[in-house]
């Protein structure tokens, strides 16, 4: 008898652990297929494994990321639950933190990522999405504190770091110092928006030939619907070329742009 249970106990504790194996291939599969960027497949992985283990953050965390790679923006209650199942998902709070910025909702972002930076202060991603809801939220120190943060830690920090400590620097009136950043920045990347950085630093210095010519080569309105026409008109008033400005003004307007009041009077609208 007593052999008979010491065979039987065995049995269910191999089965029990052949089901664990089972349910954790799913997770492991599933994210073998995130990283193929095979979304569905990975999906059906992650589905099955909260199927068997509901209390799965991981699962919960990659279902966040699969949303958020359809619709950006989108994840953020998948991130929500990852958290509550394990409260330091540095890598959760960082991902919900993306879909804030994404969202315009700078403030929780900023909690999520004071949040990701106290559980791991190590990792430069965190101190440079930081850096750029700092900017965002006129703590230019803070900002520009964060981005060389994040360049200590990693060199190799994606160039619009530099964009980032553009807008630091020139937020704290040390135009001189932005527009070095605002330069590198385009020397790594000629994105539109690296231009229209540079562009508004050269304005405040009262550059305006050099602001007019950076605006131009970064308007592109299927990028920013059309708000640097604006841009390009406050320039060319400045310049005392009103008739160019007006010309700016009616395309914005045409772009479906709210121009200020200011603005119009000075083309008699």
């Amino acid at each position: 008898m007593k052999t008979i249970i010491i065979v039987l106990f065995s049995f269910l504790f191999c089965a029990s652990l052949g089901a664990q194996e089972h349910i954790d291939r799913h997770l492991h599969k599933g994210i073998e297929a995130f990283n193929k960027q095979e979304f569905d497949v990975a999906l059906k992985h992650f589905e099955k494994e909260l199927h068997h283990n509901p209390n799965e953050a991981e699962a919960y965390y990659y279902l966040g990321l699969i949303k958020n790679s359809k619709n950006l923006g989108e994840g953020i209650a998948e991130f929500s639950k990852a958290i509550t199942l394990k409260s330091d998902y540095d890598e959760a709070y960082n991902a919900r933190a993306n879909c804030q910025i994404f969202k315009g909702d700078y403030p929780n972002a900023l909690i999520d990522l004071n949040t990701a930076i106290n559980i791991d202060s190590s990792n430069f991603n965190y101190f440079f999405n930081r850096s750029d809801v700092k900017v965002y939220l006129k703590d230019f120190m803070g900002g520009i504190n964060d981005a060389k943060k994040a360049l200590k830690l990693d060199p190799m920090t994606p160039s619009s770091v530099f964009g980032t400590l553009a807008k630091g620097y020139a937020g704290i009136g040390n135009y001189s110092e932005a527009l070095k950043f605002a330069t590198e920045f385009i020397q790594f990347e000629q994105f539109p928006s690296s231009y229209i950085v540079r562009g508004e630093i050269k304005f405040a210095m009262n550059d305006f030939k050099g602001a007019l010519e950076d605006y131009q080569k970064g308007n592109d309105p299927d990028l920013d619907g059309g708000n640097t026409y604006v841009k390009i008109a406050e320039t060319k008033f400045a310049l005392e070329d009103p008739k160019g400005a007006c010309k700016a003004i009616d395309k914005a307007l045409e772009l479906g742009i709210k121009v200020s009041g200011s603005l119009l009077a000075k083309c008699g609208k």
